[in-house]
């Protein structure tokens, strides 16, 4: 085929463009040539990933004050994952012969707006206080004491503990903080993780007890984003930095209305299971939650929930599980 150039008929370039695309065209539908074909390999193909973004104000990071861990999520809403988690767990039961070591109690208390007035009951603090002693390590949620003088009384019960209180976080005037009470134990990092995806910033504990070193990750979720928010804790936890053994405790608000079992956690172990009852009051449901990654089931000795709790007291049960600190 000559080419438009060298025809003695003068054609404008645009119009040998046009005339040599419709050839190409109904050369292509006649079968003489073929389209390439690619296929992206089974590997590059996902499902449920992180929104990417490029720059610190496009992931819409939040500001961490001093005392915050350099892990930091986006704002945006973490995708729903494809995999459905059906997987049921039962109270472990305790195991004929551990390995000898230390047992280490691990306990988790949601003691429903802790703050002057309740502090003022002499009888109240002396009953918490008794409940504490018999555990190793105790995380408390809901001191709404802005003073620190409702739980630094508390702490005058606890005899051979120490006691430190977080950094107040809310994202509204309401504003709680964390109790961290223990004995026996190391801890060697203090750190609320910042996230604008959750109401409150989780608290990252690292502690060393005999031969163990493990992070313990205390959260307060809001029951109307439970979702949301649990799906933010399990991409933080998920993160490379706590491959080694981790554990999530508080009250997570993940059992009945606010919070139905799916891909969040599915290679953990919940020791606290779903039908178990947190809950002083008439709803039977599974709010508060202990969560162990694979490297710390090796530890893991048993789980269980205190219920000698009146309303007065709290809305929610003790939590605990036992452990094995002679295993690293």
């Amino acid at each position: 085929m000559r080419s438009c150039k060298k025809s003695k008929i003068k054609v404008p370039n645009n119009i040998c463009i046009l005339i040599l695309t419709a050839i190409m065209m109904i050369t292509l539908n006649s079968g003489c040539l073929e389209a390439p074909k690619e296929t992206l390999p089974e590997s590059y193909i996902t499902t449920s990933t992180m929104p990417y973004e490029t720059t610190l104000e496009q992931r819409g990071y939040a500001e961490a004050p001093t005392t915050t861990s350099t892990i930091i999520v986006p704002s945006t809403t973490i995708p729903p994952e494809t995999t459905i988690y059906t997987t049921t767990t039962t109270l472990q039961t305790p195991l004929e012969n551990p390995t000898g070591g230390k047992r280490l109690t691990i306990a988790s208390w949601n003691i429903q707006r802790f703050g002057p007035t309740k502090a003022s009951n002499t009888d109240i603090v002396k009953f918490l206080a008794s409940k504490i002693n018999d555990y190793d390590i105790v995380v408390l949620e809901e001191i709404t004491d802005q003073s620190g003088a409702a739980f630094n009384k508390l702490c005058t019960y606890l005899n051979d503990y120490k006691c430190i209180a977080s950094d107040r976080t809310g994202n509204s005037t309401y504003k709680e903080q964390y109790g961290i009470i223990y004995k026996d134990a190391e801890l060697t990092r203090n750190n609320l993780i910042a996230t604008n995806s959750m109401e409150r910033f989780p608290l990252w504990l690292t502690f060393k007890s005999g031969n163990w070193t493990f992070n313990l990750v205390v959260a307060h979720t809001k029951p109307t984003d439970d979702k949301i928010e649990m799906m933010t804790l399990d991409y933080i936890l998920n993160q490379p930095t706590f491959r080694n053994d981790t554990i999530l405790i508080g009250d997570l608000n993940a059992d009945c209305s606010y919070y139905s079992r799916d891909s969040d956690f599915s290679s953990w172990l919940w020791a606290i299971p779903d039908g178990e009852d947190t809950t002083v009051g008439a709803s039977h449901c599974a709010y508060d939650r202990i969560i162990i990654n694979s490297p710390a089931q090796n530890n893991f000795y048993k789980a269980g929930v205190m219920k000698e709790v009146t309303p007065d007291i709290s809305d929610h049960y003790l939590i605990y599980g036992v452990f094995d600190n002679s295993v690293p």
